[in-house]
């Protein structure tokens, strides 16, 4: 008995009069046998151009009192048809039937007095022979897709549905499939074929309501899932999000396809938009130059102890030479070690751009002593002064690669690491949506985001502030002070 007292209540319902079922709807749109919206003509047809040229009140039945009294307001009737099962395929069409035959809009399936469809007597139910589909499991995303879009007329927040991989031995049924950690991991494409999907229905519909910005909001809510899905198809990415017109997809997209493009094949780049192309060849060519002059400072790179003038200083004998010989001998696992990293195909003619080496440089993984120990047997004292005159020249090497391994992406690599060099600066001017108009409305909103996030003054200037306040009330404070605390 008291284990009952603590069982856990079913979910509530959705209330009976809210999307996606309205009591005084008089539209029915059929996605399954089992799902069925029900929602207002009104609210569809100035949502959607098509919808428009359909709930017309020609195509709409004339109710008989009956009808309404028994709450039957359904006067027009439509079904999801010819819906693929992978998201980002087709995405199916609102089909309007008549005499079991499916047809294109704009000829409705007549409704009698009661609101139900007309049939002939010997036909069989046609929305079990259009919605069989709403059996599959695999389609259920796509109708996720279709009630997404459907429901930002009705001023519903949009998400985009995120699903998960399990390994193929894991046959266990439980719920814990939605935890990474038991065994799940993120599909990184989910979230291009779902958004992509989105964008496909709203075409169809001809949404007249701007549905860009809600898209790309439930598409940023996803965060590093986001980033991550970028980096594995980063060319689709930018293309979408040309599409969907949001500069920070596009330009995570872009930076990756600048970084990677010595990876990516012909047939691969030819997908991307002729404008964005262009950008990108342009970013490499110059990425190339740079890296060329970096390469060959590199190579003529010496400890500070080593440089000199040539033809301006004197010789220097043998005892001079000889305090310098720890210097050499670091110089000497340097230039032995970056020798054969470009004897090994490393650089800016690899087909990660140069990405390995650069990196082994940044992480200071360029050299070891015990490899001079084993060509010029050294004592551990002497280890110790190689050890130390090494890691200084780490850290001025490291220096030289810094700005091609400080990365733009938002992606945390600390997660997900790419080997592709990321530290392209890509402006909004470069988008190929870019425009005057849109540059000054960015600015603007740009502008009012950054004074409501103004950073709020230290509280250890409590004291000060309070100080000046009283300093305000006896004589007065000068205005220009009054901003110190706050940046902007």
């Amino acid at each position: 008995m008291a284990s009952s007292a603590h069982q856990t209540s079913p979910p509530l319902s959705p209330p009976p009069d809210s999307f996606p079922h309205f009591r005084q709807g008089d539209v029915q749109i059929i996605l399954t046998p089992v799902e069925k919206l029900r929602l207002h003509s009104d609210v569809l047809r100035n949502g959607s151009t098509l919808l428009s040229t359909i709930l017309t009140p020609d195509n709409a039945a004339v109710l008989a009192k009956k009808a309404l009294a028994d709450s039957t307001h359904v006067r027009f009737r439509l079904e999801l048809v010819d819906v693929s099962k992978s998201l980002g395929e087709s995405p199916g069409r609102l089909a309007l039937i008549k005499d079991r035959t499916l047809t294109e809009p704009p000829t409705p399936q007549k409704l009698d007095a009661n609101g139900h469809p007309i049939r002939s007597r010997d036909a069989s139910r046609v929305s079990m022979y259009l919605s069989s589909h709403g059996a599959d499991p695999a389609l259920r995303p796509v109708l996720g897709a279709w009630k997404a879009v459907l429901g930002t007329m009705y001023g519903q927040e949009m998400h985009v549905q995120q699903q998960q991989q399990h390994d193929d031995d894991d046959d266990d049924d439980d719920d814990d499939g939605d935890d990474e950690e038991a065994g799940g991991r993120h599909d990184l494409g989910a979230l291009i074929r779902s958004a992509s999907t989105i964008l496909d229905i709203v075409d169809y519909l001809g949404l007249r309501s701007n549905i860009f910005a809600p898209l790309e909001l439930a598409l940023l809510a996803n965060e590093q899932a986001l980033w991550q899905s970028i980096a594995a198809a980063p060319i689709a990415w930018a293309e979408l999000g040309a599409r969907l017109r949001s500069f920070p997809v596009w330009r995570e997209a872009v930076v990756h396809v600048v970084g990677g493009w010595g990876t990516w094949e012909e047939e691969e780049r030819g997908a991307l938009d002729g404008r964005v192309r262009a950008l990108v060849e342009g970013k490499v060519e110059w990425y190339e130059r740079v890296k060329e002059r970096l390469e060959t400072r590199l190579l003529e790179y010496r400890h500070e102890k080593l440089r000199f003038a040539v033809g301006k200083e004197p010789g220097k004998g043998k005892k001079q030479h000889e305090p310098d010989v720890f210097y050499w001998q670091a110089q000497w696992l340097w230039s032995d070690w970056l020798a054969r990293r470009f004897r090994e195909g490393m650089g800016r003619r690899a087909r990660d751009g140069g990405w390995r080496l650069y990196h082994l440089i940044w992480m200071g993984e360029w050299a070891d002593p015990r490899t001079q120990k084993m060509v010029s047997p050294l004592t551990p004292s002497s280890m110790k002064v190689v050890t130390a005159i090494v890691d200084e020249m780490k850290a001025e090497l490291k220096k030289m690669v810094a700005s091609f391994m400080t990365s733009t992406l938002k992606l945390d690599q600390k997660e997900k690491l790419v080997e592709r060099l990321t530290s392209s600066n890509i402006e909004f001017r470069s988008a190929p949506w870019y425009s005057r108009g849109l540059a000054n409305k960015r600015k603007k909103k740009r502008q009012r985001v950054e004074d409501d996030l103004q950073l709020l003054p230290d509280e250890n200037d409590k004291e000060e502030e309070e100080e000046e306040e009283e300093e305000e009330e006896e004589g007065g404070g000068d205005d220009d002070d009054g901003d110190d605390g706050y940046l902007h």
